[in-house]
């Protein structure tokens, strides 16, 4: 773990006092805890950027004037990173999560980019991306402790807005002393930020949350000389960077970061064996093993989990027994501890999809549609071929194929679905269907289930029913499967659900590799 700020925070404790202000009182007008803002003054933590931007809207003041931009110069202790190692310019606001785990090999092939002795494609922009909590920002700063010594400066742009760019230029450029003139506006603050990097080497700029291209153009130069590093959910930047995806982590992975949560593993420890863990703590592997799955690998969902187990007597084995009577919910939790992941799986993707939703209400309809099929391999043509039946706002797809694609565009670049091409097929994590359906009264998910039914069995039904037949089954059965059960949950009875799977089974007998027969039939009582 990083080490936490050595010298108190007098500039936020003395802004707090001017104002009259009680810890307590600064806690709730912000939405965290006493103990947290105890900490902040004291110097055992640094806000994260939700709470800095927080922070600075409270007080009217900028983070540096509050002190919340550490300026750390000279060297530091070696327990701030793995090596020994001496930064002359450092700004990253995160301590060191020291329950990191996973992406070892993205980390490894980040590393031997930046030897000066490796033989690689020859640029210095890599771009991080991933769906909202893959972990993209903990790998960010993971990379940074972990590689320090291959530096001699490091900096932290918040890059979600053009004001957070702004500012963060503005820490940076006080951090080398450079010459400000504000009156001159934020493209000179820029340009001598940039004079800096062009004439120094070594140096690592890290992007946090780049939100949209746009801002690149307006505040990157292509003529630095060092290591740009983003974080974005966009899945590509293009041909300025090497764009590489943050995965959710395997199932085996995930349960070894809960097992390190729990305290059954050290948080630095290498990975184990999974046979030694199955042999040693058999069950708590297992429940660990299957909170992972459940949870879709994602690192923000996993370390929400983590910090529960954490901060209450709650083992794995009861907690997996919690989740499926329903007793906790691991998308709504918050942990008290948890200052690297300071929001909920369901407020982050909630606020992806009012995102989505200002930029498009036929993108997000479109979404929620996806939550009522199978994950996987969703047909395009169901949303064109059915596009009648799918509401005011997807109707006219039918006519004009080329605002399906517009609206796909939209949920990709926010990471929150993939496109196969040559099969033309959508697919997006069960985790976010799951949140989905959460956001939708009972009477709105029934509409939207009826909808993807109807058009799915009109995109049946125009297709030859001889030739066509097998490919389909092959191509629609698990989408046919998840209507139906969730059919049954809704008490929903539609005759097209009926007409699925009549289709299904009746070719089921005739065409190798429908071994689901028995499931229709089953579902047809």
């Amino acid at each position: 773990m990083g080490r936490a700020p050595s010298q108190p925070n007098e500039r936020l404790r003395q802004e707090r006092l001017i104002h009259g202000w009680t810890q307590s009182d600064v806690a709730g007008y912000i939405g965290t805890d006493g103990y947290t803002i105890n900490r902040w003054e004291r110097g055992r933590a640094r806000p994260s950027p939700h709470f800095r931007q927080k922070l600075c809207a409270l007080f009217g003041k900028g983070a540096l004037e509050l002190g919340l931009v550490p300026t750390i110069t000279g060297p530091r202790q070696e327990s701030d990173v793995s090596d020994a190692t001496f930064n002359r310019y450092w700004n990253v606001p995160y301590q060191r999560n020291r329950f990191f785990s996973g992406h070892e090999k993205l980390l490894s092939t980040l590393h031997p980019i930046h030897s000066s002795t490796a033989a690689v494609i020859p640029t210095d922009f890599y771009a991080l991306y991933g769906m909202p909590g893959s972990g993209k920002t903990q790998l960010a700063v993971e990379f940074a402790y972990r590689y320090a010594s291959s530096y001699q400066a490091i900096f932290w742009v918040e890059a979600g807005t053009e004001e957070q760019i702004r500012q963060s230029y503005l820490a940076i450029a006080e951090m080398l002393q450079l010459p400000v003139a504000p009156k001159k506006g934020s493209q000179h603050l820029v340009a001598s930020v940039h004079r800096w990097l062009s004439m120094h080497k070594q140096w690592l700029l890290i992007w946090d949350n780049l939100r949209t291209r746009e801002l690149l153009q307006r505040f990157l130069s292509p003529t630095l000389q060092g290591t740009i590093l983003f974080t974005t959910r966009l899945p590509t930047l293009g041909a300025l960077a090497v764009n590489l995806e943050v995965a959710p982590l395997k199932p085996e992975e995930g349960a070894q970061l809960l097992l390190r949560y729990s305290g059954l593993l050290h948080p630095q420890s290498s990975p184990v064996p999974i046979d030694y863990l199955q042999s040693s703590v058999p069950a708590e592997y297992q429940a660990a093993y299957e909170i992972a799955e459940l949870l879709g690998g994602l690192p923000l969902a996993l370390a929400q989990v983590g910090a529960y187990l954490e901060e209450t007597p709650c083992d794995i084995v009861d907690y997996l027994h919690l989740y499926h009577t329903g007793r906790v919910n691991p998308f709504t939790l918050c942990g008290l501890n948890l200052t690297h992941y300071p929001h909920s799986v369901a407020s982050i993707y909630c606020a992806s999809f009012a995102e989505i939703a200002s930029k498009s209400t036929g993108a997000m309809d479109l979404l929620r549609l996806c939550a009522f099929l199978a994950p996987n391999d969703i047909p395009e043509e169901i949303f064109i071929d059915g596009a009648a039946f799918l509401g005011e706002r997807l109707a006219s797809m039918a006519q004009d194929p080329l605002l399906l694609y517009e609206n796909i565009s939209i949920l990709y670049n926010s990471s929150l679905l993939t496109r196969n091409k040559k099969k033309r097929t959508l697919t997006l994590y069960a985790l976010v269907q799951r949140i989905l359906q959460d956001t939708l009264s009972e009477e709105l998910k029934r509409l939207y289930l009826k909808r993807v039914i109807q058009a799915l069995s009109t995109a049946f039904a125009k297709s030859d029913p001889i030739v066509a037949s097998p490919f389909l089954c092959e191509r629609y059965l698990p989408h046919i499967q998840v209507c139906a059960t969730l059919s049954a949950r809704y008490d929903l009875h539609l005759p097209d659900m009926g007409f699925l799977l009549h289709q299904v089974e009746a070719y089921q007998g005739h065409h190798h590799g429908y071994y689901a027969k028995a499931a229709c039939i089953h579902l047809l009582k």
